[in-house]
Order: C-alpha cells, then structure tokens, then sequence
C-alpha cells in the first residue's frame, strides 16, 4: 500500500513539474492520456489479483469472476 502512495506522490510532483514549465500546450494532452493509461493498467492488474484471491473463497470459478 506505501508503495501505491508513493507512486502516486511521485505522479502528483511529475503533472506538477510539467504544469508549471513552459511547456508546449500541444504536448499536455498526450502527458495526461499517457499517465491516464498508466492508471488504467494498474486497475486491471489489481482486479485480475482480487479475482485470483476471492475464487477460493467463493467457490466460483475464475471465468465465471471475469465475465
């Protein structure tokens, strides 16, 4: 979980950095698609895990969770 809140720290000081130099305004929509899908990734990997560890639990199986 710290590991999580750094990450985002980490990510909170980058859009910061990038915001506040002078940046070209055509390079920012690519910035924040770009840590958007980041983001996007780290969901899925988080919600394919919790199916992994709740198909024991709930006697389904890992298809059924998934669909």
């Amino acid at each position: 979980m710290m590991v999580l809140i750094q990450q985002g720290k980490d990510i909170v000081l980058i859009l910061y950095l990038l915001t506040t130099r002078k940046m070209n305004n055509s390079n920012l929509p690519l910035v924040f698609s770009s840590i958007g899908h980041a983001f996007m990734h780290l969901f899925a990997a988080f919600y394919f895990v919790i199916v992994l560890s709740i198909e024991s639990n709930w006697n389904v199986s890992y298809n059924e969770l998934i669909k």
